[in-house]
């Protein structure tokens, strides 16, 4: 009798735990926006094998975010091979990178040569960490801030007199992305800044433009190089929510490569099924 009973809480333990791996007991709070469901994080993880870039739109400051960001690749990259693709590194270091990544030079030097962002090491670098520890190629996707910079200052015009290795231009742009950025732009030069005052609000679109068009560049030359790769692409959500930004100028260039988006967004907000594919949702989780 108790080897019958052992036997049967052995039995139920394995439909637990089963059940467990394929999220039946998993927090639901990610919702797929095409289905209208909400699914756990396994499904999620199932789904998104059948792409071949990843977008993560985020908001640069929410650990939410970043806690999910790295979990979800590390994740990804158990079942196949993803590059880690980062709009926070900039093409002109991804030599720096690359000998980071090698271990040819130490983190200070890394640090002091690449031009991180300020939440490198709190919110990035445990992506970062497991890429390397994968050993998984990094992509610095970004063109050059000076570049930009120049581009919003100076307009397109300014590009004839710099190396093309550093850009990509555009070949055109959905009004819809025009029309939010400049609503968005409209927010920040109705406040109390001098400078916000002054942006020139067409030249900066412009260099928003250069931006999502390197980027794009830049994914798509390294999946056409390395085709046994997959892309993982963190990204500030503007970049990719609504299948415009760097997805539009993506797809401009190469429609034939299969594009998923995610984002987070708090439980008060409204929800919108166009955001993105699928859509994290903050307040669900706990």
């Amino acid at each position: 009798m108790k080897k019958f009973i052992i036997f049967i809480f052995i039995v139920f333990a394995i439909i637990l735990s089963s059940e467990e791996m394929h999220g039946h007991h998993q927090h639901e709070f990610i919702l797929e926006t095409k289905t209208g469901s909400m699914i756990c994080e396994n499904r999620l993880i199932t789904r998104l094998l059948d792409y071949d870039i990843i977008f993560f739109g985020e908001q640069h400051d929410d650990s939410f975010t970043h806690i999910k960001e790295a979990f979800l690749y590390e994740q990804m990259c158990k079942l196949s091979d993803y590059a880690l693709m980062l709009e926070m590194f900039e093409r002109d270091v991804q030599d720096i990178l690359n000998d980071y990544i090698e271990g040819d030079i130490t983190k200070p030097e890394f640090l002091e040569k690449s031009r991180p962002w300020s939440n490198f090491s709190s919110d990035y670098e445990p992506a970062v960490n497991i890429a390397i520890a994968n050993k998984m190629p990094i992509i610095a996707a970004n063109v050059p801030r000076y570049i930009a910079s120049l581009v919003s200052r100076f307009g397109l015009s300014i590009l004839d007199t710099l190396s093309s290795e550093m850009f990509c231009k555009y070949s055109g742009y959905n009004d819809e992305y025009k029309n939010k950025f400049v609503e968005t732009m409209e927010l920040i030069k109705s406040g109390d800044s001098k400078m916000a005052k002054m942006m020139d609000i067409e030249k900066f679109f412009k260099a928003q433009l250069i931006k999502d068009a390197t980027m794009a560049y830049s994914i798509n030359e390294f999946l056409k190089n390395n085709k046994t790769y997959k892309s993982f692409f963190l990204c500030g959500e503007f970049h990719s929510n609504y299948h415009l930004g760097i997805v539009d100028q993506l797809k401009r260039i190469n429609n034939e490569l299969k594009i998923v988006t995610i984002t987070v967004i708090d439980k008060k907000d409204s929800i919108d099924n166009t955001l993105a594919d699928y859509i994290f949702i903050k307040e669900l989780y706990e």
